[in-house]
């Protein structure tokens, strides 16, 4: 059913605006949409004035920013920062989002809060300004199963922080992996896990990649680049 209805409402449409390769592969190859049809943009690109550079903290800390949701990989988030703890107590674990009720895909509140309540990690609500989050961790986490390309992995990055991220489709996308930082497969907490401990391990790798980041950022995800080329997609 979603597949005809994708397919009905494709056909009318001039152009087709993907944010990754793989999701616009994969369209194709399913015959909902003609490949003629097809445009590839960045992602929706992130303000780089907005998000800046940021000092990094004096230890190694940890910091995901999602919507608390199975999909987004938050179980695997939790699950890694479990098993660092355990070699690593001190180390600092951020998690910022809001605690879904009604949403089937959503973890529920309360193993959420038994990771907080047990010290694992510091929880946060929704705010209008996530800057002074990015600015107090070294290293963000999306281990996520899917994206378009994840915005907060951009601001990250903009702010040069070196990331975690899956092999998912869109987030991949974010990543040169053993430059700006590490990626995993999906549904893996090992392996989330493991590439914490490389930055807790060697901590002159967070400002490295992190400048690593910002400038994969600045070629790829600016969006006044990115704007251009909509701009030039739409004929604006």
């Amino acid at each position: 059913m979603v597949r005809a209805l994708y397919r009905l409402a494709l056909t009318f449409a001039n152009r087709v605006i993907f944010l990754n390769p793989d999701d616009l592969e994969e369209f194709c190859q399913r015959r909902l949409v003609k490949r003629s049809k097809c445009c590839l943009s960045n992602g929706e690109g992130v303000n780089m004035q907005h998000f800046a550079p940021a000092k990094y903290p004096d230890s190694v800390s940890f910091f995901m920013l999602s919507r608390l949701l199975k999909c987004k990989g938050v179980r695997e988030y939790l699950e890694a920062a479990d098993i660092v703890k355990r070699e690593y107590p001190n180390t600092k674990f951020y998690l910022l989002g809001k605690i879904e009720h009604s949403m089937q895909d959503a973890i529920p509140e309360e193993q959420i809060m038994d990771y907080v309540n047990r010290g694992v990690v510091e929880l946060f609500p929704e705010t209008s300004d996530v800057r002074p989050y990015y600015e107090m961790s070294s290293v963000f986490v999306l281990p996520s199963y899917r994206e378009g390309v994840p915005r907060t992995t951009m601001e990250a990055m903009a702010m040069a922080r070196p990331i975690i991220t899956s092999d998912a489709n869109g987030c991949k996308e974010t990543i040169k992996d053993g430059v700006n930082g590490f990626m995993v497969p999906k549904k893996d907490s090992q392996a989330v896990a493991d590439a914490m401990k490389k930055f807790l391990e060697d901590p002159t790798l967070v400002q490295r990649m992190g400048e690593e980041s910002l400038k994969y950022c600045a070629e790829k995800f600016d969006v006044k680049l990115v704007n251009e080329v909509l701009c030039r997609y739409l004929n604006i």
